[in-house]
């Protein structure tokens, strides 16, 4: 009958013949990676998520991404795993081992047991912050099957502990799913494994657009922490004041409680953060955010003014001048006063001649919307040499439809496909 490779392993395992060192020997020489291999998908994925769980043996994440090889944890060198709670740090948790420590490899029935039933110091650590992430976060399962009972196990536990409170959905990229895993798992169907290189660039083409679209998460995260750090060691009353209506406002930002957050940025930057870039870049956001959801041509307006001035206090803010130019690409889609938007857009074409390694794909997403071809066409190749901004992107962005049939914007497109 048929058996599965666990089956085998289980009777090579039995085999007084065949020792241990045998078996990890060949898997090292199965697994080990030619100099031919491709990694763009790996790397594809890195973009997506800071947070990679591999059961697989092979190297390809490390040469991917040869920065991750200080933060790879595995069964006898977690000391990284702490690292899978700093959510800003590229880690990568390779469940089963690694051909690069051979002694690490789960490979034997034994060895799976060890990892799962079996506590010992160094499996607990591991399993512990596999269940943390599964608990915390929406994990996609990708080129694995779901019928590795011990990870279903691990699924099940969390579940059974979090019980209704449980109500995080996670996905598989698959061509089927056991029914008895669809409580927990979202299939996305596929046929092939180009359907699946398909599935990740989509979603990293809307996690781009997102990006650009919405103020950076992470950042003002980021921006919380350092304003936390600072309020502890500050004896200035007024500055004192001004930063905790700062840290309220950034709290309801996140929230994503507009209205609050803009009075307190206000009020904030009233009091003392006149000069304050990040004040009034993340105080542009917000608006950007209430913009869009009120459809409100003046507030687009009164976010363009506070990014304006975020990189007048700091000329070289780069996320501060991406904003702005995705408020442009809003403004130039419903401004009537032509000659008012062209001064607007001034502003920002001569901030960019001052900025150090500036993007400009929004610049020539503004010439499309312009219908100023020659100019988009010039400002879309810089962008593309430069690699800011990715093929699938362009030709799925609402800003180029119209140039989509065109001749020499396609020519571009193929040469930089």
């Amino acid at each position: 009958g048929k058996c599965e490779p666990i089956d085998i392993l289980g009777l090579i395992e039995k085999d007084k013949n065949i020792d241990r060192s045998k078996v990890i020997n060949f898997a090292k020489e199965f697994y080990s990676l030619s100099k031919d291999n491709g990694y763009e998908l790996h790397e594809k994925l890195f973009q997506i998520s800071k947070k990679i769980v591999t059961t697989n043996y092979d190297d390809a994440f490390e040469n991917a991404m040869p920065s991750i090889r200080t933060n790879v944890a595995t069964i006898g060198e977690d000391y990284e795993l702490a690292s899978l709670n700093n959510q800003n740090k590229l880690t990568l948790l390779k469940l089963h081992g690694c051909i690069c420590r051979g002694n690490s490899m789960v490979i034997l029935p034994s060895d799976y047991n060890v990892l799962y039933e079996r506590s010992s110091e160094h499996t607990e650590r591991i399993i512990f912050y596999l269940r943390n992430l599964i608990a915390n976060k929406t994990i996609l399962f990708i080129g694995c099957s779901m019928g590795d009972f011990q990870v279903n196990k691990i699924f099940l536990d969390v579940k059974r502990v979090l019980g209704k409170y449980d109500t995080r959905k996670h996905f598989i990229i698959a061509r089927e799913l056991d029914s008895k895993l669809s409580d927990f798992l979202e299939l996305i169907k596929i046929d092939n494994y180009h359907d699946a290189k398909q599935i990740i660039e989509a979603i990293l083409a809307k996690k781009k657009e997102l990006e650009r679209e919405n103020p950076n998460t992470r950042q003002l995260e980021q921006e919380l922490d350092k304003l936390k750090n600072e309020i502890s060691s500050e004896d200035n009353r007024i500055k004192l004041l001004s930063l905790q209506y700062l840290i309220e406002a950034i709290k309801y930002h996140l929230d994503k409680d507009y209205e609050k957050a803009i009075d307190r940025y206000e009020i904030s930057t009233k009091i003392d953060n006149e000069s304050n870039a990040a004040a009034f870049y993340t105080w542009g956001s917000a608006l950007y955010g209430l913009a869009k959801l009120k459809n409100d041509e003046k507030l687009y307006f009164e976010s363009f003014r506070k990014y304006e001035k975020a990189i007048e206090l700091n000329p070289n803010y780069a996320v501060a001048f991406n904003n702005w130019g995705i408020v442009l690409c809003k403004l130039v889609k419903s401004e009537k006063d032509k000659i008012a938007f062209k001064e607007k857009f001034e502003e920002y074409l001569l901030a960019y001649k001052k900025m150090e390694n500036a993007h400009c794909y929004n610049i020539s997403c503004i010439y499309a919307l312009l219908k100023d071809k020659k100019s988009a066409l010039f400002y879309l190749k810089q962008s593309l040499e430069r690699k800011e901004i990715d093929i699938d992107y362009v030709i799925n962005d609402e800003d180029w439809k119209e140039h989509l049939e065109d001749e020499e914007f396609r020519e571009l497109i193929d040469r930089y496909r």
